[in-house]
């Protein structure tokens, strides 16, 4: 969501623009405004491992470092999450019940996403996505991916294979390359 309250796609976020975020003070969440810094999106070139989070209203792909907000306010990676027993932060301030968590093959696009909060704090760094509150590509970088994720091979999101060879040939007509940073992540 835009600092003016215009709901945007996850895929349309660029730098500059303001977001809504969420500032903790006390342990309380206010919602304020604060600038993406960093966004690099990616159309894929090959299916990738992640992760499809799924809430009543909404549902998310995203990588298993991909930060939620419990409606505690502590902080969970996907990987962690387990539906119906964690809830999520709503908008609202809201508990939003998990109601299902899936592994597997995905054939989307990726986007990651940097506000500018702080260096030493989840305050500015946290963004609504569908209804809940998500940590932005600082925090997910903040995670550390110690723990073995034993995925699927089930497509939980198999894309549209006609499009995607579509845009490849137009791509390569046009001379554009589409490249994947190392750390690219949800």
């Amino acid at each position: 969501m835009l600092a003016n309250g215009k709901k945007i796609a996850v895929e349309k976020v660029q730098n500059g623009q303001e977001l809504m975020s969420l500032q903790l003070d006390g342990g309380m969440g206010k919602v304020k405004q604060n600038k993406v810094i960093r966004d690099h999106g990616i159309f894929p070139k090959e299916p990738w491992k992640g992760f499809k989070i799924s809430w009543e209203g909404g549902f998310v792909y995203c990588t298993e470092n991909q930060i939620f907000i419990l409606h505690d306010y502590n902080v969970i990676p996907a990987k962690e999450l387990v539906a119906g027993k964690h809830s999520l932060l709503g908008q609202g301030f809201a508990p939003i019940p998990v109601t299902l968590v899936e592994s597997g093959t995905v054939m989307c696009g990726r986007k990651k996403i940097e506000l500018e909060g702080s260096a030493d704090s989840m305050s500015g760094h946290i963004f609504p996505v569908g209804g809940v509150w998500l940590g932005d590509a600082f925090l997910e970088n903040q995670v550390e991916s110690a723990a073995y994720t034993n995925y699927s091979d089930l497509y939980i999101y198999p894309g549209n294979v006609v499009l995607r060879t579509m845009r490849r040939v137009m791509m390569a007509m046009m001379g554009k390359r589409e490249d994947l940073e190392e750390d690219e992540v949800s």
